[in-house]
């Protein structure tokens, strides 16, 4: 459902995954890099960080509604109460 989470994976070789899940997808993916790679981070704590980095991106940028970003909702709001007033 609505469920966003960060975590970390640990992979074999002692490398480490940022993984987030947010709301839009089925289930955690990587961090990705350059060519659509996971990004390779060599401790917990740097791999949590980014994840954590991502979740706040996600938080703070655009909200989307059924497709269509929540300022253009507000945008043409505020045009129907400019008008009215």
């Amino acid at each position: 459902m609505n469920k966003t989470d960060a975590y970390v994976h640990e992979t074999p070789g002692g490398a480490y995954y940022a993984m987030v899940r947010l709301p839009r997808h089925a289930k955690a993916m990587p961090i990705l890099g350059k060519g659509g790679r996971p990004v390779r981070f060599h401790d917990a704590y740097s791999a949590m960080r980014a994840a954590t980095q991502a979740v706040l991106a996600y938080f703070n940028g655009h909200l989307v509604r059924d497709g269509e970003t929540l300022s253009a909702t507000r945008d043409a709001a505020e045009q129907l109460f400019r008008r009215a007033g």
